[in-house]
């Protein structure tokens, strides 16, 4: 090297160093240390690197190797560039490739593989403004859709083979983006350079998003969008490979469940973006989350799955989104309805009807989980019949009473349903289908729970022989000429009764008296529940208020009647839904106008009503009142007083003692009796009293009746007189 630093400026500023590649002389500051990091930027053909030899004369024949390592460091010396090359320089290597990759794609890539390299070096990194500049440059290679890919590909019909790193994302990420974003190539770049932890954040910092990037929003943006075209694109095209389609969405609820667990703010966005939307892959398509649960007992496919055993795995994500760990009551009566959608009143085949009987099964096992005794809505559920047709829940029953004679209005639910099973699902029983066809449900008008309201009138009411009066005054109003009060304490069978029946077969006591209903009189015992007691005593008639003294006696008190001296019924009441099948707090009981039916199909029940005693094809009201006996004191809801029959035949032996007086001040009665029903099922009489009046009698009756209206005398009114019998 000269001394003369002046000399030494002048060469680095003459164009004197032959190169290789071009016959041009150029300056050592424009040179590229072939031994540099720099040098695999660039190509020999483009003039960089000093020669290697020059002759110096053909005289002499010497040569100067301007690339041996005493020359080298000498032009270093004077500028020539070794690693690390000036701002614009590293602008024009990166804007370089896309040329450089119109003539030879191979070294375009070598130049784009060694620019990666050159910048994973941080050693003195470059600006900012700079690597944005090379991030927004097309230097790097677009991977081709390939030959597996059977979905969307974002570079598909694009010319540009090459993307700049900001607009390109990892090849690790194809499974998440491919369909929406460009995928770096690297193949092209020598497979696995990316190994390289210090190449790859080379990369990123240029703008290429990678697995890193997991919170990143418009990586975020983008998976959603695959998922979304996946779905399109299978629902349109059905005939995808679903392994690919399986592996894919697989990798995207992996991703979204990590984005999770690395930032809890995701959650919200996951759920607003995600949440009850049909994007579940299970075996063979899409599903809706309220479809799928991470347990199912049962296979219910295609209606409602149980999620895979790999993406039970990912819980955190499916659960945001909807998932439950099993099935609802709503989401098993949602399938059921998406079948009689989907069938109707078509006959069904075989494999429907038993996925039909799983579904039933695992809503069962879900009431049974949830301590529920029955399905408390049943209206828009509907099962197999034995035909194999859906039926409503409401119209099927059980085939489960072999002496019931069958009937046309019977459907019975499909054999594959368990009794269990139908029975919790509101499949009702052979006798209670039977039964409730051959009923007519009582509405009662109610403002308050009639338990209550029955409760509250009896303490209107003692408990003594004067409930007995007030049956014989409502006799009496009604016009009846006789009445009967029939002990019957017989334990009746119970082989043939209707369901729930059983405990209203033991001792009764039975009240005759031969003056039937009239439709007025059918309304007014309907109204107890409407208004105060005073509006009660003035709306409800003969049979009002009066009535409710019965339920001293039992809960559930019927009457057999000829309404309007024309058609047999048979009503009875059960205030408490307790016995009665099918009856709720509106309609708390039941009229039965098919008698010979009822007789044919039940006789152990009918013969409660002493059709063998008591001629009832003659005007007149039979009322049954079963005793409350202890067992169902302790259930009663009304009364939990129990009444044996000692209490009831000394109630009745008081009475007794009465009835003469009694017999004074009625208008029509003129027989009360007191009976008992032997084993042998005929009616005795224990005590019966008659009286027989004259024309003038009946006349000073009348007078004696109307006196308090007349004059002010101190004679007992009629509303008062049975039931102060110290007057009578």
């Amino acid at each position: 090297m000269h001394p003369d630093h002046n000399i030494q400026n002048l060469v680095k500023n003459i164009a004197c160093i032959p190169c290789l590649g071009t016959i041009i002389l150029k300056c050592p500051r424009e040179l590229i240390h072939p031994n540099g990091r720099a040098a695999k930027l660039y190509l020999p053909s483009e003039g960089r690197f000093p020669q290697k030899s020059k002759s110096q004369g053909r005289e002499t024949g010497t040569t100067v190797n301007f690339s041996s390592r005493q020359h080298l460091e000498r032009l270093a010396d004077l500028g020539m560039l070794t690693d690390r090359l000036e701002n614009e320089m590293l602008i024009e290597r990166a804007q370089s490739v896309e040329n450089l990759a119109r003539k030879n794609w191979d070294q375009a890539m070598n130049r784009a593989q060694a620019l990666i390299e050159y910048l994973s070096v941080e050693d003195d990194p470059y600006p900012p403004e700079v690597i944005d500049i090379v991030s927004n440059t097309k230097f790097l290679p677009v991977m081709v859709r390939p030959d597996d890919w059977q979905l969307p590909w974002k570079s598909d019909g694009e010319n540009d083979q090459l993307e700049s790193p900001r607009l390109l994302f990892s090849h690790n990420l194809k499974d998440l983006v491919a369909c929406t974003a460009k995928i770096l190539d690297c193949s092209g770049l020598q497979m696995n350079f990316l190994n390289s932890s210090e190449k790859e954040r080379a990369l990123n910092k240029m703008g290429l998003r990678s697995k890193a990037d997991i919170n990143d929003s418009t990586l975020f943006q983008m998976v959603a969008e695959q998922l979304f075209t996946i779905v399109h694109e299978f629902n349109t095209n059905p005939h995808l490979n679903k392994d690919l389609v399986q592996n894919i969405c697989t990798s995207i609820y992996k991703h979204l469940n990590d984005c999770l667990q690395s930032k809890s703010e995701t959650e919200q966005l996951i759920e607003r973006q995600f949440s009850g939307k049909r994007i579940i892959w299970v075996e063979s398509g899409f599903e809706f989350p309220f479809r799928v649960a991470f347990s199912s007992k049962y296979n219910c496919k295609p209606y409602l799955f149980e999620l895979g055993s790999d993406l039970r795995k990912l819980r955190l994500f499916f659960e945001i989104i909807g998932v439950k760990d099993n099935f609802d009551v709503e989401d098993i009566l949602n399938a059921f309805k998406e079948l009689y959608t989907q069938f109707g009143r078509r006959q069904l085949h075989g494999d429907t009807v038993e996925l039909l009987s799983r579904l039933a099964q695992l809503l069962w096992h879900v009431l049974v989980e949830k301590e529920k005794s029955c399905l408390e809505a049943t209206s828009d559920l509907y099962l197999p019949d034995r035909h194999r047709y859906l039926q409503p829940v409401a119209s099927l029953c059980l085939d489960d009473c072999d002496w019931l004679r069958e009937s046309d209005s019977m459907k019975f639910v499909h054999d594959s349903i368990s009794p269990a099973v139908a029975k919790m699902l509101g499949v009702s029983s052979k006798r209670e289908s039977d039964f409730n066809h051959m009923c007519g449900i009582i509405p009662f008008g109610q403002r308050e729970l009639l338990t209550n309201r029955i409760k509250r009138l009896l303490e209107a009411y003692t408990f003594d022989n004067s409930i007995f009066k007030e049956l014989i005054q409502n006799a009496d109003d009604a016009g009846a000429t006789e009445i009967k009060f029939i002990k019957d304490f017989r334990h009746h069978k119970i082989d043939k009764v209707m369901s729930g029946w059983d405990n209203l077969q033991g001792p009764a006591l039975c009240i005759y008296n031969n003056k039937s209903f009239t439709a007025a009189d059918m309304e007014g015992i309907k109204n107890i529940g409407l208004g105060s007691k005073e509006q009660d005593t003035l709306k409800t008639g003969r049979y009002g208020v009066g009535f409710n003294v019965v339920y001293h006696i039992t809960d559930v008190p019927s009457f057999w009647t000829r309404q309007d001296d024309k058609e047999d019924v048979i009503c009875v009441f059960d205030p408490a839904c307790q016995y009665l099948a099918n009856i709720s707090p509106q309609n708390p009981g039941v009229q039965i106008r098919d008698i010979s039916r009822l007789k044919q199909n039940y006789p152990d029940m009918f013969a409660c009503y002493l059709d063998n005693c008591i001629d009832m094809t003659s005007p007149g009201t039979l009322f049954r009142l079963p005793l409350r006996t202890s067992a169902m004191a302790e259930l009663s809801k009304i009364k939990q007083t129990p009444l044996e029959e000692v209490q009831m035949n000394e109630m009745l032996e008081k009475f007794q003692e009465e009835i003469v007086k009694c017999l004074l001040f009625l208008n029509n009665v003129r027989t009360i009796g007191i009976y008992t029903v032997d084993r042998h099922g005929s009616l005795k009489a224990d005590y019966e009293v008659s009286v027989k009046m004259t024309e003038s009698d009946r006349q000073e009756m009348e007078n004696v009746q109307q006196a308090p209206f007349t004059a002010d005398r101190n004679f007992p009114t009629k509303t008062n007189r049975l039931g102060q019998p110290a007057t009578c």
